[in-house]
């Protein structure tokens, strides 16, 4: 079993409050808020949604799309990561 730990990216310190909270911002609330507008908007005024509204869904699954495609290119480490100062690492935990 891994365990990972999340510090900021320069010392691998533990996270303030503040950073934390934009991490968690960018990386659930802002994909969230974006798709659910959208999604919102098109149910509410059905049968004519509000132009706008697929641009907000569709913008929400990229911004997911993006979140997930930092994992795979350059150092790992998501761009929710990198503009929050953070990394995760792996912290060992000593066997018996």
């Amino acid at each position: 079993m891994t365990h990972l730990v999340v510090g900021a990216a320069g010392d691998g310190a533990p996270l303030g409050f503040g950073r934390a909270w934009l991490r968690n911002l960018l990386k659930l609330g802002l994909p969230w808020v974006l798709s659910h507008v959208g999604v919102t908007a098109a149910l509410k005024d059905a049968p004519n949604p509000p132009s706008w509204a697929p641009s907000f869904y569709l913008l929400g699954l990229a911004v997911g799309v993006l979140w997930a495609a930092g994992l795979f290119v350059g150092s790992g480490r998501t761009i929710y990561d990198w503009i929050s100062g953070t990394r995760v690492d792996e912290n060992p935990v000593p066997r018996p």
